[in-house]
């Protein structure tokens, strides 16, 4: 996580989705629950990870240089 963050990537853990507007590759944001308030972050991707199962096909991850393996990105 510290490298990414290095990178200027933002983790916010804990929040909620509330809305997605876009689409991932192009512009999009999300409204989300987060503490006492709402955010709306935008960007031009969306990685959410959620849960233990990673479900990653078709998702463009490999071309990203994203390296992955049964378990874990």
């Amino acid at each position: 996580q510290q490298i990414l963050s290095d990178e200027g990537i933002e983790f916010i853990v804990g929040a909620e989705v509330i809305e997605v507007r876009g689409r991932s590759g192009e512009d999009v944001s999300l409204v989300v629950r987060w503490g006492s308030g709402k955010r709306i972050i935008e960007g031009s991707d969306i990685l959410v990870a959620a849960g233990r199962t990673t479900h990653t096909t078709g998702i463009g991850l490999e071309e990203a240089g994203v390296e992955l393996d049964d378990r874990v990105l």
